[in-house]
């Protein structure tokens, strides 16, 4: 993360309070569950890992704070893990989608 695009502390703060805050269902859950490994790429172990990320996504999705939680990944940018109901890759896609819409509103301006 670049510093221009880094985020000012008291974002980050005011993120991890409402988090911390909340009753939250990941925390419940193993932590295991939100840190998927793929061990091969055979099919058998891919079909293994996608299951636990749908699992970690399920818990998600009854998570009252979920848009901070992804927020608070994308803020700090977190490389590794589910959060907010978003895998890492999904997560780059979403930071590249983000910068590129602002790149589009900066020309526009």
């Amino acid at each position: 993360m670049s510093r221009r695009n880094a985020p000012w502390p008291h974002e980050v703060d005011v993120l991890r309070a409402r988090i911390d805050a909340a009753v939250l269902p990941c925390r419940e859950a193993d932590p295991e569950l939100f840190f998927p490994v793929r061990s091969s790429t055979s099919t058998a172990d891919e079909q293994k890992f996608q299951a636990k990320v749908s699992a970690a996504k399920a818990t998600c999705g009854s998570c009252p704070v979920l848009a901070e939680c992804l927020e608070w990944a994308l803020t700090t940018g977190q490389r590794d893990g589910i959060w907010g109901a978003k895998t890492p890759e999904e997560r780059v896609n979403l930071r590249r989608r983000r910068a590129a819409q602002r790149r589009r509103q900066a020309v526009a301006s």
